[in-house]
């Protein structure tokens, strides 16, 4: 899974490299709602996203062992955050800020990562 591996790796580098991946992968999956195959790729990812959560734990940086509603919330706010500026709903503060907003609240999910989970 691309995504969590371009997310952990490239966090301390550059904040906004982890977010501009999952916009990638998120707009391939978009693309992928037009076949019939999509839940069964969908699963595959997942599944790869919880087998990285899963070696989270076993190296201690994830104390939780519900490796599943870890990944779920993961997948979930990833596509929430991506979602809402795909669709140009940052729009919404009147701003130029959309991205600083993106980073802001990526960094706090990534502190909250570190701390909760």
């Amino acid at each position: 899974m691309v995504l969590i591996i371009c997310l952990f790796r490239n966090l301390q580098k550059n904040k906004s490299t982890g977010i501009q991946c999952f916009c990638h992968f998120y707009t391939l999956l978009e693309t992928l709602a037009c076949r019939g195959e999509v839940w069964e790729d969908g699963m595959k990812s997942f599944c790869l996203l919880q087998a990285i959560v899963s070696q989270c734990v076993v190296a201690g940086y994830f104390k939780i062992q519900d490796t599943e509603t870890a990944s779920l919330m993961i997948w979930a706010y990833m596509h929430g955050l991506v979602t809402i500026y795909l669709k140009n709903r940052m729009n919404m503060f009147q701003d130029e800020r959309p991205i600083e907003r993106m980073q802001q609240s990526f960094e706090l999910f990534m502190k909250m990562l570190k701390t909760s989970l």
